[in-house]
């Protein structure tokens, strides 16, 4: 995958903006399509705003048993603990 630099080619943006919009909307087919691409700017940028785009998804994802509220109930116990040792 192609490094972004400060100016990069226009064709690149636009397939990095395709790609982005198309992973966010419909990732299935996004993977479909990188699959038949070429070897263009065009294509490279699409690839780049694909990857972009689930990159971001990874880092704000935020599983389950966190969301629960089970992480703060054990560190409550253990704040709880800690609290009964020094008595």
């Amino acid at each position: 995958m192609e490094e972004l630099n400060d100016n990069p080619h226009p064709d690149f943006i636009k397939g990095f903006n395709d790609g982005y919009l198309i992973a966010q909307h419909n990732p299935e087919l996004s993977k479909e399509l990188v699959k038949s691409l070429s070897d263009t700017e065009q294509s490279k940028g699409f690839e780049a705003g694909i990857h972009q785009h689930f990159r971001e998804k990874l880092k704000d994802y935020e599983p389950a048993w966190l969301k629960d509220g089970l992480i703060t109930k054990k560190q409550d116990k253990a704040k709880d603990d800690k609290e009964l040792d020094r008595e």
